[in-house]
Parts: structure tokens; C-alpha cells; sequence
């Protein structure tokens, strides 16, 4: 056998092995003819994902048992809620909306600008961007670096630091504090 057929045979075996672990993994989208007319086809379900790190990333517009699992919600714009344990939840992106309300967190971080949280009860939230709205009943901690973020709690949150202006956090009950910045407001119900 030449050594450009081996050559040929060993690309071709790569490819189709790739091909497989891409479409096991979820990373490969495939259309599906309807059963209609042939221009027709029906999108595909959108998986969770895993990103680099191990987290689950979610699609857009989802809801997701986090299955004591950490989830990774990425990209510009949508919704998704999320349901179950979920041991940490990290938000990236901008124009988001996520409704944790079902689910237990223990820390959310925010990375971006625009994004809307309602959630029950929070271990820690981390804020970093512009323009982000929390809304939760209990939080442990509250760290923020931006401005212009609000943050409410229907109970106590057990600490905040912020570093940025203009950022509002309220809650029943605010235990320490400590602020750096101009126009920050720390209050209590």
C-alpha cells in the first residue's frame, strides 16, 4: 500500500473520530429535515454545554436543573432560569435576565453590564460591571466593583463591600460595611 494511501486513510479515520466526540459532546449542530417541504427544518434542542473550567454553560432563554453542578451563563442578551443546588452561578454577558428564585445558590458572580437577578436565598454575590439589579430575600455577602449597581434584599445581607459610585444596596438588616467611592448608599429597610 502507497504511503498516500495510509496517509489519506489516517486523515480521513482523524476526521470521522473528531466528527464523532464533537457530536457526543453536544458541540455539533444538526439540522433535521421535516417531514414537510425540504426547505423546512427543525432546529435543534439546545444542550447544556461544558465550559473550559467544567461549569455548565446554559443556552439562552433555558431553564436548567443546576444538579448540584456550577453553571456558567454566557453571551449578550436572553433569559434563563435555573432551578436545584447550585453551588455557584456565574453570569457573563450584558442584557440579561436570570431568575434563580427556584434555586439554592451559593455564590452568583456578575460579570457585565444589564444584568437583572431575582433570587431567594444568595451565600455570596459578586458584582462586577455597570448597571446590574439583584433582587434576593437573604444574601451573605455582597462584594461590588462598578458603579451604578443595585442590589435588595427582602431580609439581611450579612456584609457589603463596594468599590465604585453610585451604587444603592438595601436590605431589612445590613451587617458590615465598607465603602469606597462616591454616591454609594448602604440602607436598611
Amino acid at each position: 500500500m502507497s504511503s498516500f494511501r495510509r496517509s489519506a486513510r489516517s486523515v480521513l479515520a482523524t476526521a470521522s473520530l473528531t466528527a464523532t466526540a464533537l457530536a457526543l459532546a453536544g458541540c455539533l449542530t444538526v439540522n433535521i429535515p421535516a417531514s414537510g417541504p425540504a426547505d423546512e427544518a427543525i432546529s435543534p434542542v439546545p444542550f447544556p454545554s461544558l465550559t473550559d473550567d467544567g461549569r455548565t454553560r446554559l443556552p439562552d432563554d433555558a431553564t436548567q436543573d443546576c444538579a448540584g453542578q456550577p453553571v456558567t451563563i454566557a453571551a449578550e442578551a436572553g433569559a434563563a432560569d435555573l432551578t436545584g443546588d447550585c453551588p455557584s452561578v456565574t453570569v457573563n454577558g450584558a442584557d440579561r435576565h436570570v431568575d434563580l428564585s427556584g434555586a439554592a445558590v451559593g455564590e452568583l458572580i456578575l460579570r457585565g453590564d444589564r444584568i437583572e437577578v431575582d433570587a431567594g436565598v444568595l451565600g455570596t454575590l459578586e458584582i462586577g460591571g455597570q448597571d446590574n439589579e439583584v433582587t434576593a430575600s437573604t444574601i451573605g455577602g455582597v462584594s461590588i466593583r462598578g458603579d451604578r449597581n443595585e442590589v435588595s434584599a427582602t431580609g439581611q445581607i450579612g456584609s457589603v463591600m463596594i468599590s465604585g459610585n453610585d451604587n444603592d444596596v438595601d436590605a431589612q438588616l445590613v451587617g458590615s460595611v465598607e465603602v469606597s467611592g462616591g454616591g454609594n448608599e448602604v440602607g436598611q429597610d
